[in-house]
């Protein structure tokens, strides 16, 4: 308890640190863009541009690694590839590139079934293998086999509904187009199916 009060003591004093320094510049550039040629004044007794350039170099250069957003799912290369997919459906998404969002999230959703579906010994085998098989067909196999709850299968439902509009036949039919709602149906598909699974894994 004392280390993380002496922790955050030394935080708070580092940003006051750093925004009286910067203070002191800013202020001195307006006078430099005048004419005048006097120093930036002393902060804490050192040198302002010093003061900061001591502060920045404490920062590290990396963002620390995000914790896996699936760790329940032991092969790296797989969960890196899934992860990757969601990264990109929320990269689209804050571009409001629904179609991307939309269909990068879709394809993680199923790479999950997929991936869930593997681990487990089918009730009933399909007559194609599982690499084979369509969104549709996984989420069939996810409820038979007890993967997934009806919310889930609803969502997922929804998902798939979502990513086949990517199809011209399908959106002219329909007359609907990829969009927000699209992006958010298949990205709360994923994370529903997510929380389905960090249950089940034990039992996998």
């Amino acid at each position: 308890m004392r280390f993380r009060a002496n922790w955050l003591i030394y935080r708070q004093s580092t940003i006051l640190n750093f925004r009286a320094a910067a203070r002191v510049l800013a202020t001195s550039l307006a006078l430099w863009n005048v004419g005048d040629t006097r120093p930036a004044r002393d902060v804490g007794g050192k040198d302002a541009v010093e003061r900061i350039r001591r502060l920045m170099k404490q920062c590290h250069d990396e963002l620390s690694p995000s914790e896996p957003e699936l760790p329940f799912i032991a092969d790296s290369d797989i969960r890196l590839g899934i992860e990757d997919r969601i990264r990109a459906a929320w990269t689209d998404f804050n571009a409001q590139e629904w179609m991307g969002a939309t269909v990068f999230a879709g394809a993680a959703l199923e790479a999950l079934f997929l991936w869930s579906l593997k681990q487990l010994t089918l009730a009933d085998m399909p007559k194609r293998p599982l690499d084979q098989l369509h969104l549709a067909d996984l989420i069939n196999l996810a409820v038979s086999n007890g993967v997934i709850d009806a919310g889930t299968e609803q969502q997922a439902g929804l998902a798939k509904d979502a990513r086949n509009l990517i199809h011209p036949g399908r959106a002219l039919r329909s007359g609907e187009i990829c969009n927000k709602a699209t992006a958010l149906a298949a990205l709360a598909a994923v994370y529903r199916l997510i929380e389905q699974l960090k249950k089940l894994v034990v039992h996998f």
